[in-house]
């Protein structure tokens, strides 16, 4: 057990403004007009069918390309008092758990629509923040009072004590728990830190840094050889893997702005670049060791502002794809550092503020929660909406599982 003190390292910043376009893509969303069960999205998902699943304010949807199919409180689970979902976890046996802003769980077969019976009095007194998988054997589920493991069935639940390991105290509110491939368990709180538990348990060790009180951990991104951690308001934390117990390495990439270190999302392109969405805009931090801020970019000779940026992901192309915070989405080309604005615009839409985003590469298709408005499913390689010509895609998935069988 043993706390590890690690150095800040304030990074060297190139502000930059980007050429840009804006194409204006015309949209025809999908809504609650066409059985959506909530125009307001919080995540997505798409199974081994191509069926997508969309956790909303008002419940769970299925859309199997041509209708929906809603589940609401009592439907999904009559352990669940909430409809407002907030999370899709893919399990194993065609098992989807979704996680209510109460922090209530449920259990759902996507393949015959109906809940999955589990141990859920083991976790009914629980309120869960996140999940975490360590193959079917072994679930973390990180709580406001502390962590725990169980089995897949939800049975020999046991708290987990890490921080009194360290001092004695008592554990805090676990925000994010993330099991990597190594099966080391890395812990984000609310306001106590980092702390990971190296595979077999054999010991404890927490992150700090000089001058920086608490740290709030947003989420976690594990790449080769790389583990990052993105937080609000701190920055990003960045340690080498596999875990050396006796010699960490971890960096602390802080910038001279708050807002640009507050990272709500990251992705990493092939030149190993580490792009993070921010509450002020993108931040990349370069393989060389430089760091770049987009911040604002020109369009149509104006100075435009980017504000947040939410989510992020990488086209297989290598482009990419940002949401922006009520304007839109983003396409960034990493090698010409070129950036195209696309402003969702049609009659039925009031609203370009993107909750979620979902990047489908085998169909070339960005799915996109609008707020207020639906689901938006855009065909990136053409530039086009077709969100009304799913099902076709569906349709032909079904065909080669049946030959298959």
């Amino acid at each position: 057990m043993r706390s590890i003190v690690l150095w800040t390292l304030l990074a060297v910043m190139l502000p930059v403004s980007l050429a840009a376009k804006d194409t204006g893509i015309a949209v025809d969303p999908l809504s609650s007009l066409d059985g959506l069960i909530s125009n307001h999205i919080n995540d997505l998902y798409i199974d081994s069918l191509g069926v997508m699943w969309v956790a909303g304010q008002g419940g769970l949807s299925r859309f199997d390309g041509y209708e929906f199919m809603n589940f609401s409180t009592g439907v999904c689970s009559e352990d669940i008092t909430s409809n407002n979902i907030k999370k899709i976890y893919p399990a194993f046996d065609n098992e989807i758990w979704i996680l209510t802003e109460k922090g209530e769980i449920a259990f759902f077969n996507t393949v015959d629509f109906s809940p999955v019976a589990k141990r859920k009095d083991s976790v009914k007194d629980l309120k869960i923040n996140s999940v975490a998988f360590s193959g079917k054997e072994r679930v973390f589920l990180g709580t406001t009072s502390g962590l725990y493991e169980c089995s897949y069935d939800l049975g020999n639940i046991r708290k987990i004590h890490y921080r009194d390991r360290i001092d004695g105290k008592n554990d805090n509110a676990v925000r994010a728990v993330y099991v990597d491939s190594d099966e080391n368990i890395w812990i984000g709180t609310w306001a106590d830190g980092i702390y990971i538990i190296p595979s077999g348990y054999d010991d404890v060790i927490r992150l700090s840094f000089p001058r920086v009180r608490s740290i709030k951990v947003n989420g976690f991104m594990e790449r080769t050889n790389k583990m990052y951690i993105m937080t609000w308001g701190q920055g990003l934390v960045e340690l080498p893997t596999p875990i050396d117990k006796d010699n960490i390495g971890a960096r602390y990439v802080k910038s001279a702005e708050h807002d640009w270190d507050i990272i709500f999302s990251a992705c990493c392109d092939r030149s190993g670049n580490i792009w993070l969405g921010t509450a002020k805009g993108i931040r990349i931090l370069k393989s060389d060791g430089r760091e770049v801020l987009y911040s604002r970019f020109y369009r149509d000779g104006d100075l435009y502002n980017i504000n947040e940026v939410f989510g992020m992901t990488m086209d297989s192309s290598g482009t990419v794809w940002i949401t922006l915070s009520n304007n839109g989405i983003g396409a960034a080309d990493i090698r010409t550092d070129y950036f195209s604005y696309d402003n969702l615009s049609s009659a039925c839409i009031n609203s370009n503020y993107v909750d979620a985003v979902f990047l489908d590469k085998s169909t070339g298709y960005l799915w996109l929660g609008v707020r207020g408005v639906g689901l938006v499913v855009y065909d990136y390689i053409h530039a086009r909406d077709v969100s009304h010509e799913y099902g076709k895609y569906v349709e032909s998935i079904n065909r080669r599982a049946n030959s298959i069988r």
